[in-house]
């Protein structure tokens, strides 16, 4: 189950670089649903994205101890797609 404000790492891969994602920086959930998984990016350059839940286990890490922040939940997801 997937929780608004768990942290994630962004893995090294080639979907990753292809998205402009920076790998080893940190995202957290911001929005969840049955199809997708929206993201918040900690750097606060690059912008939230919206994963398919097909692609994020392979290019999404939990970030094992960090604390969970869930802050209040976007009312959907983020507008930019991961391709």
């Amino acid at each position: 189950m997937f929780e608004i404000g768990t942290a994630y790492t962004i893995r090294k891969t080639a979907m990753n670089e292809k998205n402009r994602l920076p790998a080893g920086r940190v995202a957290r959930i911001i929005f969840v649903d049955s199809r997708a998984i929206s993201l918040r990016i900690d750097d606060h350059n690059t912008p939230d994205i919206m994963v398919p839940r097909p692609f994020f286990g392979m290019n999404f890490e939990e970030k094992k101890g960090a604390v969970v922040m869930p802050g209040p939940k976007e009312a959907g997801h983020a507008n930019r797609e991961y391709r």
